[in-house]
């Protein structure tokens, strides 16, 4: 008669033998749906071709019949199965696993459903897929971006996309959930004119404030887009404080968005601030550090244009009198001082490179 232990062994090696095959076929299904195959000398085989597809549905069905969970968790992915084969862009295989019973609004570690993964990883018919499904349009992930904010953060590549969303009904003054950006300020961050315009058409809230308090304008102004802020103003944007202020910022800063170009290889030898500002017409700047007591000469640091554009701008805003050295460590010059204390808050985000439209699609 066996032994009370060896029942125990022998259940405890039945329990570990199940759980291995178990673990064997959740691996199969997941190798499946990435286009894997287990062939029969144990080894995997990514099939291609016109009949991959049927290849690989006709394996899962061969899984899902031996009891796979359909909504099984892929670790690598911390997520419902169906992300990865969204991101693999199978619309048949997709569809299948979906009439299969998975679940659509599966969420993975970050709350993201698989209507996330489209926009961020397939395309528009993976997209159109899903809401004829009946996904949410308005998914929410951990940060509470919408699928248009995913697809608004693509840029210009994700357009037909943002199209799609936005004539199936997604709303389009939805904000995330910390710093309160909608699609619109996201667009404008990317620098996109054709999105931008897309959703105010579509009745994006040009007034909307972020955590930051900035409209859709301070958001164009602070990333010196002219195009997108004339964009604005003609669609009706409000001009606020915020945008004067930042206006007479830059100004200051490169006299004029339109002349950036003619100045920023431009180079000042031996000059002060203040000369900065003469050469550059900033009379704002001039006038405030002449009532500071600066001396109309011409010392200093050789620096660019647009550098002391931004310190004629920085030293008056911050209080700093320019020929006041108390501040200065390892500096010889207000001008000095400008360029290795102030100077990295601003110049830097005015003139780095912006990229087109073009450019982002490539």
């Amino acid at each position: 008669m066996p032994s009370i232990t060896s029942n125990v062994d022998t259940m405890q090696n039945d329990l570990q033998a199940r759980l291995e095959a178990r673990d064997r076929l959740k691996e199969n299904f997941l190798k499946a749906i990435s286009g894997m195959i287990m062939q029969d000398d144990g080894t995997y085989q990514r099939v291609t071709g016109e009949n991959a597809d049927n290849i690989i549905i006709e394996r899962l069905t061969l899984l899902l019949d031996q009891g796979v969970d359909i909504n099984t968790v892929d670790d690598k992915i911390f997520g419902p199965v169906l992300h990865r084969a969204v991101r693999m862009n199978s619309l048949r295989v997709v569809q299948f696993l979906i009439d299969r019973g998975a679940n659509i609004e599966a969420r993975n570690n970050c709350q993201s459903a698989p209507l996330h993964a489209a926009v961020e990883d397939a395309g528009t018919e993976m997209v159109k897929l899903l809401l004829d499904k009946g996904a949410n349009i308005e998914a929410k992930d951990h940060f509470d971006c919408t699928p248009l904010h995913k697809a608004v953060e693509r840029g210009i590549r994700a357009l037909d996309v943002i199209k799609l969303l936005l004539n199936s009904g997604a709303s389009v003054n939805a904000k995330d959930k910390y710093r309160l950006n909608t699609p619109l300020h996201k667009a404008i961050k990317s620098n996109s004119f054709s999105i931008t315009n897309l959703l105010i058409d579509h009745g994006a809230d040009t007034e909307a404030k972020n955590s930051r308090g900035q409209t859709a304008l301070d958001v164009a102004v602070d990333k010196n887009n002219q195009e997108i802020i004339d964009l604005l103003l003609q669609k009706g944007a409000l001009k606020t404080y915020n945008y004067y202020r930042t206006i007479e910022k830059c100004n200051i800063f490169s006299a004029n968005f339109h002349h950036y170009s003619t100045y920023k290889n431009y180079e000042f030898k031996n000059l002060r601030a203040i000369a900065g500002a003469a050469m550059t017409a900033a009379t704002v700047a001039i006038g405030a550090f002449l009532g500071f007591g600066a001396l109309p000469i011409l010392a200093g640091l050789a620096v660019g244009n647009i550098a002391l554009n931004a310190a004629n701008y920085m030293l008056v805003d911050q209080k700093i009198t320019p020929d006041n050295h108390s501040n200065q460590t390892k500096c010889d010059s207000v001008s000095h001082y400008a360029w290795n204390t102030i100077l990295p808050k601003w110049v830097w985000k005015v003139t780095e490179p912006r990229q087109t439209e073009a450019q982002q699609v490539r």
